[in-house]
């Protein structure tokens, strides 16, 4: 702890003595007479940064030359995005609808999705989107969200701002940054947490990666640091202090029921209603 000791003359002839001691603390005397100050309360502590790694409640891949069929969504089959060579295209989509595992009011520091490449066909641009629709695993296909009811639009639903960007080229691990995004399926402001890659290319240029039934499927990596819990420690104001204590406490010792709370007694003084 420092202090610091100084005197200073007074218009009035007095002295006052100051005592500046840690934790802001100050100590004036004038005249005899002492005054204590405490500078406004410490800064907010901040919180500790943490990274989790975050599986996908499922994966699903559709395909436009089989509009109808759900055969590539998910199961024992790798992920596809690109085109068929005559056409057609594929897009997968990956949801986080189990939740991310990391508590309400955090804030999102960074957000990474990664996945495995097994092959590629030339070089393949690929766009990451956020969904509107959720769809269902094991059933969405091209042309419907569950295998029965349709997608606004064929091939899925999704807002077309562009959350994050690679061009794949051969096998390995690929990274796309969707921190923004992620944070919004924390908040819950998203529509789902879903999300949804497919290909800007030309003919031919598509790629394979590990699903999530492979067992070396997509994952998020995250970083963030939690809310502050200095909130739930505050302590009460004083004047709620004050008020809990005008309850009174004791019984009546005739037995009979009286009100709980104090009221003023006329012309007493007193409160009536309460003992001691």
């Amino acid at each position: 702890m420092r202090a610091a000791l100084s005197r200073r003359g007074s218009a009035a002839g007095g002295a006052t003595l100051a005592v500046i001691v840690g934790a802001g603390l100050s100590v004036a005397t004038s005249s005899g007479r002492a005054a204590v100050a405490r500078a406004s309360a410490h800064p907010m502590a901040a919180s500790q940064s943490l990274s989790t790694t975050v599986q996908p409640t499922a994966d699903c891949t559709i395909y436009s030359g089989s509009p109808t069929s759900s055969a590539d969504c998910g199961g024992g089959s790798d992920d596809e995005v690109g085109d068929d060579g005559n056409g057609s295209l594929y897009r997968t989509m990956i949801s986080f609808a189990g939740g991310l595992g990391i508590p309400a009011g955090s804030h999102i520091l960074s957000s990474t999705l990664t996945i495995d490449v097994a092959g590629a066909f030339g070089s393949t641009p690929s766009w990451v989107f956020q969904m509107t629709r959720a769809f269902s695993p094991g059933a969405a296909t091209w042309d419907a969200y569950d295998g029965v009811n349709a997608w606004s639009t064929a091939g899925g639903d999704y807002n077309d701002s562009l959350q994050a960007s690679s061009t794949v080229t051969g096998p390995g691990a690929v990274s796309f940054t969707i921190t923004p995004m992620t944070q919004a399926w924390l908040d819950g402001t998203a529509p789902t947490p879903e999300l949804m890659i497919l290909p800007y290319t030309g003919a031919g240029n598509a790629f394979s990666f590990a699903n999530q039934a492979s067992g070396n499927g997509p994952y998020l990596t995250v970083a963030y640091q939690p809310p502050s819990t200095s909130a739930r420690r505050r302590r009460p104001h004083p004047s709620s202090r004050r008020r809990s204590a005008r309850r009174c406490r004791r019984p009546p010792r005739d037995g009979r029921s009286r009100s709980s709370s104090c009221s003023a007694g006329p012309g007493t003084g007193r409160r009536s209603g309460c003992t001691g």
